[in-house]
């Protein structure tokens, strides 16, 4: 009988090998629904797939959805800046008082979007404006290149843990990057990680505009998050992304409290879908503080990775920031 062919907006694709869902699970499986290996490697399921035309409807709602909370007020922090606003920053003797007691918070007044005539500092971090999905792909030159050049690269993990969580945690934030382009939640997590980690050793100055871009999307992202947690169909890959990103964070700014957090979430979410490959602990060993363990719970035998202000892996990590 003969059967006409489907469109290609109609092929159900999987949401994450994006492969057709037909190619995806092999024909020659050895058990019945046996995954693809893009997908085993990952740990996502298969079985989540939608059709081009059904996916564009998704993210359509979804881009409406996240401008509607974007306009909403915030009320984490009180130097949240909108998508319609960006700060215009004022350096005075308030804000070298608050360099010296740590506590860094954005001075000056905050300005439609649209209304300077003055062009921006070049290498401004703060003046950065997402405006959409369109306008993402604008990531400065200083976070961009360090993600890749630190955190995305397998060299870093060499010689500190297994290959195969090491080739995952670097795949790992390609894939945050790939995310962030469509996703406000991601996206803010992975700014404030990346703005936070480079701005300790930073110079004075650019150091200060790293930490207030940093403090300005954490608290995007926490929003977004109070946000998303109260769906209760939500979008859990993307949820998962963003927690494993805010403990990234709270290593970058020694706040064990912050993993403590973002690692029991991490691991809840788990327990509803375990497509994020990590599970987080946060140990406390004395006398030297705080260590994140990121390990692979389906492998027990690999002891997984331990972070802390003194270990090798974030030591090497730091170093990028000595090119700024």
């Amino acid at each position: 009988m003969y059967r006409p062919p489907r469109r290609l907006s109609q092929v159900r694709k999987c949401r994450f090998c994006r492969r057709d869902k037909r190619k995806c699970i092999p024909a020659d499986r050895v058990w019945p629904g046996q995954k693809c290996d893009a997908c085993v490697r990952y740990g996502y399921d298969c079985s989540d797939g939608l059709s081009a035309v059904d996916e564009d409807i998704l993210n359509r709602q979804s881009r409406i959805s996240n401008r509607l909370r974007l306009n909403q007020n915030i009320d984490t922090l009180p130097s949240i800046v909108t998508e319609s606003r960006r700060p215009v920053l004022s350096f005075g003797p308030s804000s070298s008082e608050n360099v010296s007691t740590g506590a860094i918070r954005l001075v000056g007044e905050y300005e439609p979007r649209g209304s300077s005539t003055e062009p921006l500092p070049h290498g401004s971090l703060t003046n950065y404006q997402p405006s959409g999905p369109s306008g993402k792909t604008s990531l400065t030159t200083q976070l961009e290149g360090s993600l890749f050049r630190i955190w995305a690269k397998e060299d870093i993990y060499r010689d500190i843990c297994s290959p195969r969580l090491g080739t995952t945690a670097a795949e790992i934030f390609v894939h945050c990057r790939q995310i962030a382009e469509s996703d406000d939640m991601v996206f803010s997590s992975l700014f404030a990680f990346c703005a936070a980690n480079l701005s300790v050793y930073a110079k004075p100055k650019i150091s200060l505009e790293l930490e207030v871009a940093s403090r300005k999307y954490l608290g995007r992202t926490l929003n977004l998050l109070k946000t998303q947690m109260n769906l209760r169909h939500g979008r859990i890959l993307s949820l998962q992304y963003s927690l494993f990103l805010l403990a990234c964070y709270g290593t970058s700014i020694n706040d064990p409290d912050m993993i403590n957090f973002a690692a029991i979430l991490l691991n809840m979410t788990r327990e509803r879908s375990a497509s994020f490959p990590f599970a987080l602990q946060l140990l406390m060993p004395p006398p030297r503080g705080w260590r994140l363990r990121i390990y692979l719970p389906d492998d027990l035998f690999d002891p997984g990775v331990m972070i802390g202000h003194d270990t090798t892996v974030f030591k090497s990590a730091m170093i990028g920031a000595l090119d700024i």
